[in-house]
């Protein structure tokens, strides 16, 4: 049974959820993931925590509940909460810090027009980029470590790095450059542990939903994308000394190995 103080909470949480138009009439996934997953965090984090995670979630759904769904047709916001969720089963001891970046991920690559409004309405500097200035309001808003590790989470703009080198969308073999910055980038990130253990949850959510999604062109791209990587996400795991359950790490590597070997024969048979 809740406690007085968890119903409080709750009923706090539905509240601005209700304020920012997610309610159990107008968007009952997303509410119901949302309430569960403040419930969840209410229970990991003493009062002064809990506050800054309730926030990160309010401020995650106001920037993703309206972008497009994922590949599997689920809501975007689907994707932040099951990062976050699973970085609070897995740690020994869970880190609200690595929650809020968690839940934050994604927000400065896709999002960042947002946050840079809601930074420029306190903060006049014009010689700011969207993204720079989406991180500027992270970092003010929730410390340096939650800035930094959304940060080194962020893509940079592969399209641009690549028009340097003359190749645009129309290139015969764009995607290939594309992969192979990607993989660089997620090579950087394994040399952060913050970053790279919000990353391995990412990464093993989108890759782990590769089965789901139905043959086609979406797929194979999605798969050329991934595959290179796996390695990497491997040695993190072995080589970095992640503050994860024994257990967890287990997981994680068979869960790898099924990625691996999942990509490998799809390729192969195409």
């Amino acid at each position: 049974m809740d406690t007085p103080e968890e119903l409080r909470n709750t009923l706090s949480l539905e509240s601005n959820l209700s304020r920012i138009g997610i309610t159990s009439l107008t968007f009952p996934q997303i509410f119901e993931k949302s309430r569960i997953f403040g419930l969840k965090a209410n229970r990991a984090f003493i009062p002064e925590q809990r506050g800054r995670v309730a926030d990160a979630l309010l401020l995650m759904l106001e920037v993703h509940f309206d972008q497009n769904p994922r590949p599997d047709g689920t809501p975007y916001t689907d994707h932040p909460l099951t990062v976050a969720d699973k970085i609070m089963d897995i740690m020994v001891n869970p880190d609200p810090e690595l929650v809020i970046a968690a839940l934050l991920h994604d927000s400065v690559e896709d999002q960042s027009n947002k946050l840079a409004r809601k930074y420029r309405g306190y903060n006049a500097d014009s010689t700011l980029t969207d993204e720079q200035a989406a991180l500027e309001f992270i970092k003010v808003h929730y410390g340096a470590r939650v800035g930094r590790t959304v940060a080194a989470l962020s893509n940079p703009d592969f399209n641009a790095q690549l028009a340097i080198l003359g190749i645009n969308e129309n290139h015969p073999d764009y995607r290939i450059h594309k992969n192979i910055l990607y993989a660089q980038h997620v090579a950087e990130i394994s040399e952060n542990p913050d970053a790279f253990l919000i990353k391995l949850m990412d990464f093993t959510s989108n890759a782990g939903d590769l089965m789901k999604l139905p043959d086609g062109s979406q797929k194979i791209k999605l798969m050329r994308k991934y595959g290179p990587v796996v390695g990497t996400m491997k040695d993190g795991l072995s080589r970095l000394n992640l503050p994860i359950k024994e257990k967890a790490k287990i997981l994680l590597e068979a869960k790898l190995e099924d990625i691996d070997n999942y990509i490998s024969q799809q390729i192969s048979a195409k």
